[in-house]
């Protein structure tokens, strides 16, 4: 169900001590390093051999962001100031204070400029002091390393006004981005969106949803402008690309690239933003930022989530409903084990299933008892027995975003747990049937018991896990219920979802001991995926349902597995259905009664011979492959071992097609690896091939509508 309209802790205070402690007269860089420094003539310069910032000394706008490999400067025309800050002036308590005032960074003076040389680069310090004429100080930190393509940015807030808050800060913000020829935008919108000639259009986005991740790229085929926020805490924050009148007004409609950050820093308050890494790419296309971005996930952020044997090696998901609100009861409890059991032949083992408790789907959230006129608790366990026996697995739907207000449970928590307004209004919600929910604040204890009481019950009669609906598809909102427990307004969903979902892992692993189960939840965020096993998109948005979107640019980039959807524009049971899905090596929804006869248990089957390439190996997409013809799509998984990978393509055509395939396996880190053989996964037949320096190619045909699995060893 959609609808359509973070753990934050501030950075430690030695992280102030030794920026502050660095203010100091600018150091010459030595001859040895890369990276110069100077500030001369009206113009502060920061370069090394790939990168060349420049800043005007008079308000410290930044008027040149240099591709220093390809000669391509990034900003010009109606350049503005690098940050905007707003400032509620009337109150110095953030439980209570609306966005304020606004504060340009072109309107501002620049107070000092400070370098310091690094071992291995130079740090430049621009300092705004009595911003609006107010007792606060903006301070941007910018670090260019040796033979580095990316600068790295952090913003200090210090807040001495009295009586104020000050609540947002854009920044850094990058006006003026000029067009590339060729242009295309990844816009992390969801599960990803690719918009060739984006123009200038303002595009807004919130996160940890609907944006599910922290990054965006400018790019075409020879170069890339990148933008990242290096955030662990996931705090609330705003994304915007293209031009903002509301922020920047100009007759020459400046684009931009931007980050909004939410310190809700009071009176003598200091604040550091996360890191914000803005860099040029002298390689086209998207992968060179999502390749630096995932890297950052791994090793930094640590949100890559172990996930157990039964989430790893799912290969289909399956729908079984037993009530809808106001309906009647289309499936008995006891009906269950045979619902799944009849589609054991096809492949398919794993069932989810919704409306399962009083009164059907969409109805009295988060109270979840049982259905007696369906079989009541003892019937529901038996059913979860009866399908265990059969080799099968059962997942429940728990909604754990939205209250019915006419819950048992709501009636005594009324008001509690509310996401609430800075004017104390909550954030109402309806699906068309009658019943009226409130959007819940997920930090609140009430309301994390009770969906972990509900939980457990499930984990108590045996469930295999749960599909917590709604949790990364509804978007993150500032959230003023102080009386949650969130440390500010913007930490709501960040430290919310964290505090709940450990909870939640804690007790239905019985504290650790049984932790094969599969938590799956609907939509896509790099930072809740660490929370679960399953990335569950949203099955009313098929693949392609709209020309930009990019399902590919999650699943490249987020270390997560994705549940596979129906392609758009496909009739149920058409050749190509579940092609799209299958090609991105995802574990199928299955949608309908009646399973796809062309994918299943075909696809299964070929995820089932191969489990080190399907279930345990990663996702490059098109990386390092190159196909003769137009009408094949094609992409490559690298299996766990990286002694084999997986090639899948997909026609396009109603026609059979023939299709050289060649891959520069260079390109996904196995250079100076040799090709041992190529096969034909269904059926193991050999596949002709030629090699060559770190490549391999091959020629084959593929039906009319149809996909074919090659599996390449070395």
């Amino acid at each position: 169900m959609t609808n359509t309209p973070i753990r934050a802790t501030f950075l430690v205070m030695v992280m102030t001590v030794l920026l502050l402690s660095s203010f100091q007269m600018p150091k010459m860089a030595s001859a040895a390093v890369s990276t110069v420094y100077s500030n001369s003539g009206g113009t502060i310069t920061l370069s090394n051999t790939l990168i060349e910032l420049k800043w005007k000394t008079t308000n410290g706008t930044l008027i040149g962001l240099k591709n220093k490999t390809s000669g391509t400067q990034h900003l010009g025309g109606a350049l503005a100031g690098n940050w905007t800050l707003f400032a509620n002036t009337t109150t110095a308590n953030k439980w209570n204070a609306s966005l304020g005032t606004m504060f340009k960074g072109r309107d501002a003076d620049l107070s000092s400029v400070n370098a310091t040389t690094l071992t291995n680069g130079i740090r430049v310090d621009l300092a705004f002091h009595g911003v609006g004429g107010k007792n606060i100080s903006v301070i941007q930190h910018v670090t260019v390393y040796d033979n580095d393509p990316v600068s790295h940015w952090t913003t200090e807030v210090v807040n001495n006004e009295p009586n104020s808050t000050v609540t947002a800060v854009v920044t850094p913000q990058l006006t003026g981005v000029q067009a590339l020829s060729g242009e295309s935008l990844m816009w992390p919108y969801k599960e990803g969106e690719i918009f060739s000639n984006p123009g200038t259009f303002l595009r807004m986005m919130q996160y940890p949803v609907p944006a599910s991740m922290q990054w965006m790229n400018l790019y075409n085929n020879n170069e890339g402008l990148y933008y990242a926020v290096l955030d662990t805490t996931a705090a609330y924050k705003e994304f915007r690309f293209g031009y903002d009148a509301g922020l920047d007004p100009s007759a020459g409609s400046p684009r931009q690239m931007s980050a909004t950050v939410w310190p809700f820093a009071e009176t003598n308050d200091s604040y550091i933003s996360p890191q914000v890494d803005i860099g040029v790419a002298s390689e086209g296309g998207w992968y060179w930022g999502a390749d630096r971005y995932r890297d950052w996930l791994i090793n930094t952020a640590q949100w890559e989530k172990g996930k157990p044997t039964k989430a790893m090696e799912l290969d289909a998901w399956y729908m079984g409903n037993v009530k809808a609100y106001n309906g009647s009861i289309n499936l008995n409890y006891s009906d269950l084990p045979g619902y799944i059991q009849n589609v054991d032949s096809k492949g398919i083992h794993n069932l989810e299933v919704t409306g399962w408790h009083v009164d059907g789907f969409d109805s009295y959230y988060p109270d979840y008892y049982t259905l007696s006129a369906a079989g009541g608790d003892t019937g529901l366990e038996d059913a979860v027995a009866d399908i265990h026996a059969n080799g099968d697995n059962i997942f429940f739907y728990i909604n754990n975003h939205i209250a019915d207000i006419g819950s048992d449970w709501y009636a005594s928590n009324a008001g509690v747990s509310n996401l609430q307004k800075v004017d104390g209004t909550y954030f109402p919600e309806s699906y068309g049937n009658g019943r009226s929910f409130y959007a819940m604040s997920p930090h609140s204890s009430a309301w994390i018991n009770q969906l972990k009481d509900r939980a457990n019950f499930l984990r108590d009669i045996g469930a295999d896990g749960i599909w917590w609906d709604q949790m990364a598809e509804m978007d993150a909102v500032l959230d003023y219920n102080s009386a949650a427990g969130h440390s500010s307004p913007a930490t709501s969903f960040s430290e919310g979802y964290k505090e709940m979902m450990d909870a939640i892992h804690w007790d239905f692993s019985s504290h650790g001991t049984n932790t094969n189960y599969v938590f799956a939840m609907e939509g896509v965020s790099d930072y809740y995926s660490y929370f679960v096993d399953l990335n569950g998109m949203m099955w009313g948005r098929s693949l392609g349902y709209v020309p930009q979107q990019a399902p590919q640019v999650t699943r490249y980039t987020i270390p997560a597995k994705f549940l596979g959807l129906p392609t758009a524009g496909k009739a149920k049971g058409s050749l190509d259905e579940y092609a799209w899905a299958f090609t991105m090596g995802n574990p199928l929804l299955v949608d309908t009664v009646t399973p796809n006869a062309n994918v299943f248990p075909r696809y299964t089957d070929i995820y089932k011979s191969e489990p080190t390439i399907y279930f345990y190996g990663t996702y490059k997409d098109e990386r390092g492959l190159s196909l003769s013809n137009s009408n094949i799509k094609g992409t490559t998984i690298v299996g766990e071992n990286q002694d084999r990978l997986g090639i899948q393509l997909r026609n396009l055509s109603s026609v059979s097609q023939t299709v050289t395939v060649t891959l520069d396996y260079a390109k996904l880190g196995l250079a100076g690896s040799t090709v041992g053989s190529v096969v034909n996964i269904e059926g193991g037949a050999a596949v002709a091939y030629t090699t060559g320096a770190n490549s391999v190619s091959l020629t084959i045909t593929i039906p009319a509508n149809d996909v074919k699995a090659l599996k390449i060893s070395f």
